[in-house]
This record gives C-alpha cells, sequence and structure tokens, in this order.
C-alpha cells in the first residue's frame, strides 16, 4: 500500500500546486534526468577502459620492504601476478633508513654500502622472474622510515599498481603500534597486498571468503592473474547465516554470481561458488579450509583495520592465528568520501 499511497499523495499535491511550480518541477526532473543517463554512459565508459587498462597491464608490482628470508615467495607470487599482464614489471624496493637531514656525502657512502646487496637480491631472484618472462628491477630509496619511501615510490612517474609487502620473520614486530605493515596498509593511496608465505610452491587450490564489497573485486582481478595454470582453482566462498532459507541461500549465491560476472564478464571455468551457513565467520572459513585442504587463503581486510586494536579486523586477526595454509590479505585503495559512506552505511545497516 505504500506506494500507493504515495503516488495518491503526489497526485492530490499536484491537483493543488501553482502550475508555475509544476513547470519548473518538471524541468528539475527533466535536468536530473539527462545528469543521470550521461552520468550512466561515462561509468560504463569508465568500466570499460578500466578493464582494457588491466587486460593490456603496464606499470609495476611494488615489492616493499624486502627482507632476504621472505623475498623469492614474494617474487614468486608476483611473478605469477604479472605473467599474463602486458609491460608489467617488479620492482624490488629496499629502504635505507638514515637519521633526519643527513648530508649528500652521507646518503651517497649509504647507497654504495647497500649496492652489494642489491645484487645479491637480484641474484636470488631474478631466475624466478625471467623463468615466467617478466622483467625485474631493484630500487634503492633513502628515507627515514620505509612506509616514507613507498609512498614517495607511489607519487614516481613510472606508475606502481600495487604495493605488495612480506610477512614480517619477527612476527613481534606486528604487535609495534606502528608497524609497516599496518601503516601502509591504512594510509597507501593504492591497492596493497600482503602475503604470508606458507608454502609457495604447488599453490593449486584457492579459498576466497567473499562479501562483494571493494576489496572483493580486488582479490577477483588477482585471482584471475593467478589462475592461468590449468590446475588451479578457486572456491569463492559466501557465509550465511543459520536461519537463512534455500530461497535466501540461491539470492545469496545469485548475488555473488552478478558480482563476479560484472567483474569478469563470466563465471570462470576454474571458479565455484559455494554458501555455507555459519554462525560465527570466523569458523565457517576455519572449517572450510580445512575441510578443502587449501593452499592459499584470499580475503580482503577488514574497515576494523583503520582501528588501532586490529591489525587487518578482527575476523583476519583471527584467522592469521589459526589458518595452516598461506595467506594473502588485500586492501583496495577507495577515497576517503567513498570509505566514509560506506562507513555510514554500515553503521544504518546495524
Amino acid at each position: 500500500m505504500t506506494a500507493i499511497l504515495a503516488a495518491g499523495s503526489g497526485l492530490l499535491i499536484i491537483s493543488f500546486a501553482n502550475p508555475t511550480a509544476l513547470i519548473f518541477l518538471g524541468g528539475v526532473i527533466v535536468i536530473l534526468a539527462i545528469v543521470y543517463f550521461v552520468s550512466q554512459y561515462f561509468k560504463k565508459r569508465m568500466i570499460i577502459e578500466a578493464q582494457l587498462e588491466e587486460a593490456i597491464g603496464g606499470g609495476r608490482i611494488l615489492v616493499a620492504a624486502i627482507n632476504p628470508k621472505t623475498a623469492e615467495g614474494l617474487v614468486d607470487l608476483a611473478s605469477r601476478l604479472a605473467e599474463h599482464q602486458e609491460d608489467t614489471s617488479i620492482s624490488l624496493l629496499s629502504v635505507v633508513k638514515v637519521p633526519s637531514m643527513p648530508s649528500q656525502k652521507e646518503i651517497n657512502e649509504i647507497i654504495q654500502k647497500c649496492k652489494s646487496d642489491r645484487i645479491a637480491l637480484l641474484q636470488r631472484t631474478a631466475p624466478i622472474a625471467q623463468k615466467r618472462n617478466v622483467a625485474i628491477s631493484t630500487k634503492t630509496k633513502v628515507a627515514n622510515n620505509v612506509e616514507s619511501a613507498i609512498y614517495k615510490e607511489w607519487k614516481s612517474p613510472n606508475p606502481v599498481k600495487l604495493i605488495m609487502l612480506g610477512w614480517p620473520s619477527l612476527e613481534t614486530k606486528l604487535r609495534i603500534p606502528h608497524n609497516i605493515i599496518k601503516e601502509v596498509m591504512v594510509n597507501a593511496r593504492g591497492d596493497v597486498v600482503v602475503f604470508r608465505n606458507r608454502g609457495i610452491n604447488g599453490l593449486k587450490k584457492f579459498l576466497m571468503p567473499f562479501t562483494g564489497g571493494p576489496n572483493s573485486r580486488l582479490l577477483l582481478n588477482l585471482a584471475q592473474s593467478l589462475a592461468y595454470s590449468p590446475d588451479v582453482h578457486v572456491t569463492a566462498l559466501h557465509l550465511a547465516p543459520l536461519d537463512l532459507d534455500e530461497e535466501g541461500k540461491e539470492d545469496a549465491s545469485l548475488y555473488v554470481q552478478e558480482i563476479i560476472e560484472e567483474t569478469l564478464g563470466e563465471i570462470p571455468p576454474w571458479m565455484d561458488i559455494k554458501v555455507v551457513q555459519t554462525a560465527f565467520m570466523s569458523n565457517g572459513i576455519l572449517d572450510e579450509s580445512k575441510a578443502g585442504n587449501y593452499d592459499l587463503l584470499m580475503i580482503g581486510a577488514g574497515s576494523e583495520a583503520f582501528s588501532h586494536k586490529y591489525l587487518f579486523g578482527s575476523l583476519n586477526d583471527t584467522l592469521i592465528e589459526e589458518v595452516e595454509c598461506s595467506m594473502l590479505i588485500v586492501r583496495r585503495y577507495q577515497a576517503e568520501a567513498s570509505l566514509w559512506l560506506r562507513n555510514r552505511m554500515r553503521v544504518l545497516e546495524k
């Protein structure tokens, strides 16, 4: 009855309204309609251009905060991501920390001292990238801290399309309030990937918890880049409440299918959609990861990542402690206004 009452009220108002006011209202509606259809045209055009840019490639995957113990695994994963994207290279960023306001002489001495480390790092990682026909280079930045060097590199003329960080060798570093991963995850004005490597060789079965948000779309694009190997299989896992009926489960599956088709153009043959009912999201993901014997868990960072209480959000922080396979945690960059609006909508929904 709401729509009928609203329509009736509208007709009643029109019958008593001033003709000049009605003409003005009609003009406003026409202008808004034109703006809407023009914006839809440009939106579709932007989507097509973004898909074309993604397919053609170009730019760099910036592998930052290099640790010799994790470098090979990061380069292996980055090579798989860049392999089928034309003109996409890997840039290994080493950061030399210096005190504030060093002299030019001090900077030159530090860079010369680090040159041997760069050569050794390239000798270890170059064969991995070359095996997949991906260009690789090393770069040294002098800065007060690692994160500021990453931000400066992002602004360089050679575009960076993805920042990749490795897991620290000492996990106690993650408990430091302003650790590198936390700072870059929150403040970098670009897409960020954090890889915890528990075995990079033989990655074939991927589990991807799916919510449909911006991070899910980035996950789909990364999964597509990793799935060129014929034996790779990805499960898009959508978690639903226990009281959901069969019709609700079907709607949830169709929702996931719609987002995948919108992002990738189709449901790829290497991907399955699975809807699982669970009381707790963490339990649902953990149970599925163990039952399916997956090699890699791909998941988006939670909105709580912006809180000082969590590293990636309460769900992800729990999974890090429990999941036995490798993990890929992503955060797709959103402008401040867009992020604020999404958070407000989430609060209203609660």
